[in-house]
């Protein structure tokens, strides 16, 4: 692109010649338009963020106002049967609120390309069990059925990422449960092998409302659902499919959803895994129907976290176990004097500290009671739930592994692993 300017020389009335200049101005067109596509953008960034903001205000309220409500409400409540109830609304409310906040950060994460898969081998039947399980509760309270298919090929031990396998499984299936009042909800699982690579399919189909031709586009954008109706009748982000959405990006895979109208809507995801062999180690048997009583009588513990909530919210949780010896380290560098000190049978480390985190903390204590029969079972507290978090858990010499916020069942699951702990099976 070019830009001309000059004037003309004239004899007798005629134009002769002319003198002015010619100017290549293509790059800086170029520049100009360049830098109003990244105005454009810049603003469109900044509405994102202020829908992003607004719109998780607004869920965050809703789950704040159950639990802070009911437990308020049971502050001046007499009726234990009054009491109860507010806490199982307060308790589901904290569920939806670490749901919502699990969606966000990894939303996050995605979206700044800030989040890896893990390699490691898992079983896919117990995976699926897993999620079933997850669900269950909700699906019956609705009067669901929840319908498993796995081929053969799908009881075979697979090599990806579980963590995020099963949160993809586990949006699908909660988003089928949401949106489906009468029917039933099927999980298929099957492991394709018509190429080289395997390929690794999970369908999740629904008898629920369904979605229309023109709302299927809009699925899988984050803060969508569709139909804005959906979003006032049903609640919720949007973020549960474009996460999916984007994990299968991660895998190199993809998403297909097909619905009608009021007769439900099937989504398949496919991604590439590997076989993988048995882990020895490995308890593959499904859970047995019995589950042991635990007591944590008699037993000494060492609750370590630099936060004091933290620490009363184990304690009360190890109360209902029967704990009675419990002592308390703030930081890793007085968890590691405690144990100098005094012999502790189980150990719960928070992983991120000041003075000294639990990593060096673990391995500090190891180092103590090496030479000795003495040796404490740690167990990790720790936000972060990838598989490499845990390895990096267990390279350090802790022996298991809780997530926060700790759920009960969870924490029994983790003390039944403790020797010094006394089990009771129970049916």
């Amino acid at each position: 692109m070019g830009c001309s300017h000059g004037q003309g020389e004239y004899e007798n009335g005629e134009c002769v010649r002319v003198f002015g200049a010619i100017q290549d101005i293509d790059e800086q067109v170029k520049l100009r338009l360049a830098l109003d596509q990244q105005r454009k953008e810049a603003e469109q960034l900044l509405k994102t963020r202020s829908d992003f903001i607004a719109k998780i205000s607004h869920e965050l309220r809703t789950p704040l106002n159950g639990l802070v409500g009911m437990l308020q409400a049971c502050h001046k409540e007499n009726d234990i049967d009054a009491i109860q109830s507010n806490l199982t609304i307060a308790r589901n409310s904290a569920d939806m609120l670490i749901t919502l906040i699990n969606d966000v950060l990894d939303f996050s994460k995605l979206n700044s390309n800030n989040l890896t898969l893990d390699n490691t081998p898992f079983d896919l039947t117990q995976l699926v069990t897993q999620v079933v399980g997850l669900y269950h509760p909700a699906s019956q309270e609705k009067g669901l059925a929840i319908n498993v298919h796995m081929n053969k090929l799908a009881n075979l031990w697979l090599y990806s990422d579980p963590t995020r396998i099963k949160q993809i499984l586990a949006n699908l299936v909660s988003n089928a449960i949401k949106f489906t009042q009468v029917g039933c909800v099927d999980i298929y699982a099957d492991v394709l092998t018509e190429n080289e690579q395997p390929v690794l399919q999970l369908r999740v189909c629904d008898t629920g409302i369904g979605i229309s031709d023109e709302n299927q586009s809009l699925l899988f954008q984050p803060f969508s659902q569709g139909d804005p109706s959906i979003s006032r009748r049903f609640g919720g982000t949007g973020l549960g499919l474009s996460i999916v959405f984007e994990l299968c990006n991660l895998f190199d895979g993809d998403i297909q959803v097909s619905s009608e109208v009021d007769k439900g809507s099937t989504f398949t995801v496919t991604f590439p895994v590997d076989f993988a062999k048995q882990r020895e180690n490995d308890d593959t048997e499904p859970c047995p129907v019995s589950t042991p009583n635990i007591s944590l009588a008699g037993c000494k513990i060492l609750l370590v976290d630099d936060n004091q909530i933290n620490v009363l919210v184990m304690e009360k949780l190890l109360q209902q176990f029967g704990a009675a010896q419990i002592d308390m380290a703030y930081d890793g560098v007085k968890a590691v004097e405690a144990c100098r000190k005094n012999h502790f049978d189980i150990v719960f480390m928070d992983c991120i500290m000041p003075n000294m985190d639990g990593f060096d903390a673990t391995r500090a204590i190891r180092k103590l009671n090496s030479n000795t029969q003495s040796i404490p079972h740690i167990i990790a507290l720790t936000a972060n739930t990838s598989e490499s978090d845990k390895r990096a858990c267990l390279d350090a010499g802790m022996d298991s592994f809780l997530s926060k916020p700790i759920q009960i069942d969870a924490l029994k699951t983790a003390l039944t692993a403790v020797k010094a702990v006394s089990t009771e099976e129970t049916r």
